[in-house]
């Protein structure tokens, strides 16, 4: 995890990749760092600041599903000392009905296919299901099957 200081005593926090977790001495680093705000732009970032301080903001930018995630209460009124910019706007999966509709109008049942593994398919997925009442439509959640693993090829031989 790297802080970098930036004008205005504001720092960007980011995480190397395959790490899930900031090493404990790095948290308690952003804890106690002496900054007015703090820019995360992962999950796992803005979960070990949250977890680092209740006092400097954090704002994050590009998360996914921040109110499903616990982050933030919602994108209108965050609460606590975060707040940011979510990666999707739900809004655009309700619309994807909308668009179905005036492509076939006779249209009755859909299916959402759907890997369980991403967290933001909670939320598409409620939304969708919101708005297709007003379409006249049914919506059947598929569950995608995980990827099978591929076999290695067989090494060539010179």
């Amino acid at each position: 995890m790297g802080l970098e200081r930036r004008p205005q005593r504001a720092y960007r926090c980011s995480l190397e990749c395959g790490r899930s977790r900031p090493p404990p001495q790095i948290r308690g680093r952003i804890g106690c760092a002496l900054a007015d705000v703090i820019l995360a732009d992962t999950r796992t970032v803005v979960a070990a600041l949250q977890e680092a301080t209740q006092i400097v903001p954090i704002v994050f930018a590009g998360v996914i599903d921040p109110v499903g995630a616990g982050f933030v209460a919602s994108l209108a009124r965050p609460g606590g000392n975060t707040t940011g910019f979510a990666l999707l706007d739900y809004g655009t999966n309700g619309k994807w009905l909308e668009l179905l509709k005036e492509i076939a109008p006779q249209l009755k049942r859909v299916a959402v296919l759907r890997e369980p593994d991403i967290a933001s398919g909670i939320g598409q997925l409620a939304v969708i299901q919101s708005a297709a009442p007003s379409f006249g439509v049914e919506v059947r959640p598929v569950v995608s099957p995980s990827p099978r693993p591929t076999r290695s090829p067989a090494p060539l031989s010179a």
